[in-house]
């Protein structure tokens, strides 16, 4: 193979007959994937399912450490490209966290560069470049990406990917459900198993509610099992506190802004990212295919129109996009300032919909009353 202009792949041979091409890392790798260099074409090509052509894309599968996710090789359609141009294009949440994680190198000169000269670096240095292997997987339309770092030593996060495998097989029996009202059965004798009693109308309605829209307000007196039901529900559907896909956070009566759901900059200029986007929204964009439930306890200790509008009118943009139901995203670019490694990981942060709000709200003179908003 000969290289007829300068590109990020490196010619090499490693023996391995399922070897299709190693690629430099560059600042395309952490956003959207790779384009696939014509000399590559031919042994990309022959793994695909399909024929591409002007336009067309095909969905395929990458894996890392025995780790799945979603992508797709196209062809683009853009005005002006001359021949053919193949891609590899990924959007998946974990799928880039991981990159980002494992070639941190690569990835913090990139950021770097860009907070110094205000635009993303179009080569990376010698002393911090890092590289992907790509090889055929076992079926058709699947790839194998092997990452090398600075560092190859990679034992023990094999270590840990074999603990979430474990983990995944043996979730919860209520991932084999699929009949709606087998679901409602399980969860409500689930929740009775456990010594607690509520209605199975009560639970049914509560499930609708959320899958309908998720976001739910439990109001009455206190004492009555609001925040209860809430962790049992969850519970239910195997997300629990010890898995992080489950959190109760108590409203405080001095909430007065979003800050401490959405984040803030500090005195350094640095963006903290607030409850909502660390622990929930972005969580649960890396794991799109599991529940995630977040409770926020006794919303009216504070004016809920001040410390959540923003995320109410987010709610209300949801639509349907790669048959996902998405919102807007939560926040505006200027609000990380010059924190480029913040608006790298949280800009494209979004309401997901295997998230699902749930808040409590007790009715007595201790609370304020709810707007038409709300």
């Amino acid at each position: 193979m000969e290289k007829s202009k300068k590109d990020s792949w490196v010619d090499t041979a490693t023996g391995n007959e399922n070897f299709l091409g190693r690629k430099t890392v560059d600042k395309s790798t952490f956003k959207y994937g790779t384009t696939i260099p014509l000399r590559y074409h031919k042994v990309f090509l022959n793994n695909l399912s399909d024929k591409l052509s002007f336009g067309k894309s095909i969905k395929v599968k990458l894996f890392i450490n025995k780790k799945e996710f979603s992508a797709m090789a196209l062809w683009p359609s853009s005005k002006g490209r001359n021949g053919m141009t193949v891609q590899l294009r990924y959007s998946n949440k974990a799928l880039l966290e991981i990159l980002k994680e494992k070639l941190e190198v690569s990835y913090d000169y990139i950021v770097q560069y860009e907070k110094e000269n205000d635009k993303k670096p179009t080569t990376i240095p010698a002393e911090y470049q890092e590289y992907i292997d790509f090889y055929k997987g076992d079926k058709i339309d699947t790839f194998v990406l092997e990452l090398i770092p600075k560092s190859n030593s990679i034992s023990e996060d094999e270590e840990i990917d074999d603990e979430e495998i474990i983990e995944d097989e043996l979730d919860n029996e209520f991932d084999t459900i699929t009949n709606i009202n087998n679901e409602i059965t399980y969860i409500h004798k689930y929740i009775t198993s456990k010594g607690f009693y509520y209605t199975k109308d009560l639970i049914t309605n509560f499930y609708l509610s959320l899958k309908t829209k998720p976001f739910v307000i439990l109001s009455g007196i206190s004492g009555t099992g609001k925040s209860k039901i809430v962790e049992l529900f969850a519970q239910a559907v195997g997300a629990n506190c010890d898995n992080q896909r489950s959190q109760l956070v108590q409203v405080r009566p001095d909430w007065s802004d979003a800050t401490d759901l959405l984040g803030y900059r500090n005195i350094e200029n640095k963006f903290v990212p607030g409850i909502i986007i660390i622990d929930a929204a972005y969580e649960a964009m890396k794991n799109i295919d599991k529940p995630y439930f977040l409770c926020l306890d006794e919303m009216n200790l504070a004016r809920v129109e001040y410390y959540f509008s923003d995320i109410l009118s987010t709610m209300e943009t949801r639509n349907i996009k790669d048959d996902e139901i998405i919102t807007q995203r939560l926040l505006s670019r200027a609000q990380f300032g010059k924190d480029e490694r913040a608006y790298d990981k949280y800009g494209d942060i979004y309401i997901p919909q295997n998230l699902y709000i749930v808040v409590t709200a007790n009715m007595d003179e201790t609370t304020f009353p709810f707007s038409k908003k709300v």
